[in-house]
């Protein structure tokens, strides 16, 4: 018979065992193999080796804890206590096996779990060799952090890199030098309804501007629909390499690499870490944010693990690399602090510091900025107020989750007025991202440095706006199409080239331009000359391998009749905004309808910010959320939302975890410093019998 020490030694070690292989290596699993994650967070060796340690040993030892503690109140207690652990941790170790094979509800799941635990409990007591077995199996637990450290594309970052040699090859040119790069701002986003398919200078008038005095390439498109493939694939002119990270060690000749001899360095690289240059390790910094690195892996974890129902309520790891936690819906007290302090500034604020940073180089200076716009999370009105984002369950990074049958990328889930607002606002954030090209360019112009530099501004995809599909379709013009303007030294005039362009072949373009050959060999070619014969635009994918589309093709046609249905011919702000099903309606004031009580009860997330709104402070309750409640059998309904007596939206509502929900823009005019009143009403009727039912009266009267 085992002494009560012995026991409690091996309840330990399988406990630690059961920990390591059902939880800790799963969550290593996902990491490992999606290393970008740990490149948006700029991690490097330490960080690296913090996670493989906590998760690897301090997570199963924290599970095992509980023996030695319980067993500090006696043996009946120690047994409760490595039978509780022993279900608990056995039962987490099928979910992600449940969510691959059944996709059970939060219910069955948890039955499951159950099951699966007391099953191995029972075993553990009856069966001496899988006693022995789990004591063995606790020595995994330092294998599986090596895997991850040692047998995972993490590799590439565990040890710091030697900075690259400068480029042998000379520049004998002082042309000041400005890329910039927007993320997932396809090019229909920017045209007008005409037949010549123009910039829409009344929405984009930056844009428009740009493309008086550059040469628009108007059938450009990307090389990947991933960010960590296409800025490689810019930077280097060649087609990306799916085994490569975004990394200067796994690429080291690029433009950073090729310019640095000859070149002063002003790079500003929101996800890729390309640039090995001192002058970029100087400016973007060393090190990972810790707090924000693990409260990341936790939300990982999170989405791991839990059943799909449940992970709805989690910010998602679709919309970014990193801050996940940023794109969720705080309704608490400090949420406006937590926009203008994060998700409100940290893009305008590295573009600030941008701008600023341009005055102290020289003339022979490459000027790089890749802006994390218009990219979600969506939160920008095109004043550049901010309201708060949403946390619903739009955009999903499905192979995050284990699904092998949806590993294509983050795909729009939901409704289909869901889909349609999530259009809305990107074009509202890119009216912003507009703006903040007007500011960069009257910069340049400020530094008479307009008129000398060669210029390039482009976007590293697009994206598309289609229920129940993929967000980043590969056969979709929205994603693959994206704005490509070249500006060469001294060009005034407007000229639009209609070739088959591709963003590799924007480096060829920029040595023709500096009339330097480059060190080494690229896919792409300069678009200064003839145009090459390329049948085909090539699509690097991260899980399908090369899609190539055949050219001559039409890729604009289905996505611009779809944004002219949605939105109108050549738009402008307010009718985007006038988007609903109900749009005749906004505008007019809600006197003008007869108003009735109606059937349950609305409520406004935001009510207690409409109490004391506050423009000054960067942030407006203009994205306004909530449900319905008391609501009886209904499904659907349509709603119109007033904002001081005045409608200024329609939506429907949709079904989710916790009921019947609605969202929706308002036009910040409508808005007022103080108190202002927001009211639900559902519609009934239409024309002149038309009226309105009063579901709420969430917000007080504004005085």
């Amino acid at each position: 018979m085992r002494s009560p020490e012995r026991a409690g030694l091996h309840e330990f070690l399988a406990l630690f065992a059961i920990a390591s292989v059902g939880i800790s290596q799963p969550c290593f699993d996902v990491l490992g193999r999606h290393a970008e994650f740990f490149v948006a967070h700029r991690a490097g060796p330490f960080e690296l080796w913090l996670v493989a340690a906590l998760i690897g040993l301090a997570l199963p030892a924290i599970v095992a804890s509980i023996v030695p503690l319980s067993a500090l109140l006696g043996p009946r207690a120690r047994a409760l206590g490595f039978a509780a652990g022993c279900i608990g941790a056995a039962g987490i170790a099928t979910l992600p096996l449940q969510k691959r094979w059944l996709e059970p509800g939060p219910w069955l799941a948890g039955c499951l779990a159950a099951a699966a635990g007391v099953l191995l409990w029972r075993a553990y007591r009856h069966f001496a060799g899988l006693r022995s077995l789990l004591s063995l199996l606790a020595g995994a637990a330092p294998v599986f952090a090596g895997l991850f450290l040692w047998a995972t594309p993490v590799r590439q970052l565990r040890e710091a890199p030697e900075p690259v040699a400068p480029s042998s090859a000379e520049i004998d040119a002082d042309t000041p030098i400005v890329i910039v790069l927007f993320d997932e701002l396809p090019l229909v986003s920017l045209l007008d309804s005409g037949p010549e398919r123009a910039v829409d200078a009344a929405l984009f008038p930056n844009f428009a501007r740009l493309a008086e005095q550059s040469t628009w390439f108007a059938n450009a498109s990307t090389v990947s629909n991933a960010t960590a493939y296409a800025i490689p694939a810019l930077v280097t002119g060649r087609y990306p390499d799916r085994r490569r990270l975004p990394i200067a060690a796994d690429y080291p000749e690029t433009l950073f690499h090729w310019l640095a001899e000859d070149y002063a360095l002003h790079v500003s690289e929101s996800f890729t870490r390309l640039c090995d240059a001192p002058e970029c390790r100087d400016s973007q910094g060393a090190g990972a944010d810790l707090a924000v690195l693990f409260e990341d892996v936790a939300i990982v974890g999170l989405h791991v693990f839990l059943p799909t129902a449940l992970t709805e309520s989690l910010p998602p790891v679709g919309t970014q690399w990193a801050r996940f936690g940023d794109s969720a819906d705080r309704v608490s007290a400090g949420w406006r602090s937590l926009v203008v302090e994060t998700l409100n500034q940290d893009r305008e604020t590295e573009f600030e510091a941008f701008l600023a940073d341009m005055a102290d180089h020289p003339d022979a200076t490459l000027h790089y900025l890749h802006l994390n716009l218009p990219h979600g999370p969506f939160l920008k009105l095109p004043s550049g107020l901010a309201y708060v984002p949403d946390s619903g369950p739009l955009r999903r990074r499905r192979f995050l989750l284990g699904r092998r049958d949806t590993s294509l990328g983050p795909q729009w889930l939901g409704s289909t007025a869901l889909v349609e607002l999530a259009y809305q606002r990107h074009l509202l954030q890119a009216v912003y991202a507009d703006r903040l090209l007007g500011r960069l360019l009257a910069r340049l112009e400020e530094l008479r440095k307009f008129d000398a530099a060669a210029l390039f501004v482009l976007a590293d995809h697009g994206v598309s706006f289609r229920p129940n599909r993929l967000m980043r379709d590969k056969r979709d013009g929205g994603t693959v199409l994206v704005p490509l303007f070249v500006k060469a030294p001294g060009q005034q005039t407007a000229v639009v080239d209609r070739r088959n362009a591709e963003t590799i072949d924007v480096l060829p373009t920029l040595a023709d331009l500096l009339e330097a050959p480059l060190p080494w060999s690229v896919d792409g070619t300069s678009l200064l000359g003839p145009a090459p014969a390329r049948p085909v635009k090539r699509i690097v994918q991260p899980d399908e391998g090369v899609v190539e589309l055949a050219w001559p093709g039409d890729y604009l046609s289905q996505p611009l009749a779809e944004k002219e249905a949605l939105f109108g011919r050549d738009p402008d702000v307010a009718r985007i905004f006038a988007v609903g099903p109900l749009s005749e309606l906004h505008g007019r004031l809600v006197t003008e309808f007869p108003v009735v009580p109606g059937r349950g009860r609305a409520e406004v997330d935001q009510a207690q910010w409409l109490r004391a709104v506050d423009p000054e402070s960067g942030t407006v309750p203009a994205y306004l959320t909530g449900a319905i409640v008391e609501a009886g059998a209904e499904t659907q309904a349509t709603l119109v939302i007033a904002v001081n007596g005045v409608i200024g939206s329609s939506v429907r509502t949709h079904r989710s975890a916790d009921g019947l929900r609605f969202a929706a823009l308002v036009p910040p005019s409508l808005l007022q410093p103080g108190a202002n009143r927001v009211d639900v009403y559902r519609v009934r009727g239409a024309g002149t019998r038309l009226r309105l039912e009063i579901v709420t009266n969430e917000s007080p009267p504004a005085p």
